[in-house]
């Protein structure tokens, strides 16, 4: 049966005579939407890149500044437990957190360097470490490794007054029975503003019996 025309002349748009049944108006997958079973789903944006992590919570980056705060603090409290732990006789505790405390130390400079902030280095902070290190080699014994690590601090010209190390090193020379080594190092110390290492100098000389090393 022919469906009777619409008031304006047309047939009505749901359907038309001797046509299959057609899709209806109300559908959207024409206009270039997805089909969604909540009917809601095509509207709505995709969430973009998150920084919500394993957690659940937002990772939060500390600035560089207070991580910087942050170790040299972390550096210092080693440097005192190692110290504190030499005094009461844990040299093996002294030489592990000394240990720690210089690789701490590196670990800030190198990201001072890489954050472009090498002018925030503290040296004085790389001296105190290294030669706690120093101290820490020498009290187990370990005197080699400890003439390094004041050799090293020695010849940086950043250190003006490195120069005392020398005392510990003609220790050390003294200790091993190296007398000639002892007196070469101690020749080089200033002792116009260290007199006080003069005794120790000709001790080291009365047992090598090299007085003409001393003039």
């Amino acid at each position: 049966m022919r469906q009777q025309p619409s008031s304006k002349g047309r047939m009505p748009t749901g359907s038309r005579a001797g046509a299959p049944q057609e899709r209806p108006v109300t559908s959207n997958r024409g206009a270039g939407f997805p089909s969604s079973s909540s009917g809601k789903k095509g509207l709505e944006s995709k969430p973009g890149p998150s920084s919500v992590g394993a957690s659940g919570q937002k990772a939060l980056e500390e600035p560089p500044e207070v991580l910087f705060k942050k170790l040299e603090k972390e550096i210092n409290s080693l440097l005192d437990k190692s110290a504190e732990a030499k005094l009461v006789g844990n040299l093996s505790g002294s030489l592990s957190l000394a240990k720690e405390a210089v690789s701490k130390e590196k670990k800030l400079r190198n990201l001072k360097e890489d954050a472009g902030a090498a002018y925030q280095i503290n040296i004085d902070l790389t001296y105190a470490a290294c030669v706690n290190l120093g101290i820490q080699y020498q009290a187990n014994g370990m005197f080699e490794e400890a003439l390094n690590t004041y050799s090293i601090v020695v010849r940086n010209k950043d250190y003006p007054l490195s120069g005392r190390l020398r005392v510990n090193m003609g220790n050390i020379y003294n200790t091993q029975e190296k007398y000639s080594s002892a007196i070469k190092i101690d020749i080089k110390f200033n002792y116009k503003q260290y007199f006080f290492n003069i005794f120790y100098l000709f001790k080291c000389v009365k047992k090598q019996h090299q007085y003409e090393n001393i003039i």
